[in-house]
């Protein structure tokens, strides 16, 4: 029984000292020096991940033009900048509009 004491207070001994210290923890990620700040505008063609939801367009909108809207098409295109024959109406609701 003597000897159970003494393997018992080794192998706790030995447990105990082969314990390495905690880790510090490591500091937090820096930023790329290639990323953008946070406050600057999307990148073209990329949606905006901080963009709040847009609101429900008017019943009377028929087409969207950066962010306007229009009842008819020709106005529509003429806010868009396209020449009548090159105005393309998307397939959405409110449509909206490109010059093709």
């Amino acid at each position: 029984m003597p000897r159970l004491h003494v393997l018992l207070a080794a192998s706790l001994f030995l447990a105990c000292s082969s314990q390495s210290p905690a880790a510090p923890a490591e500091p937090p990620a820096e930023k790329s020096a290639d990323a953008p700040p946070a406050d600057a505008p999307p990148e073209e063609g990329f949606a905006d991940p901080n963009a709040k939801p847009g609101e429900d367009p008017p019943e009377d909108c028929e087409f969207r033009v950066k962010g306007e809207c229009y009842k008819d098409k020709d106005a529509a295109c003429k806010a868009a900048g396209c020449e009548p024959d090159k105005c393309v109406v998307l397939e959405s609701f409110p449509a909206q509009i490109e010059c093709g």
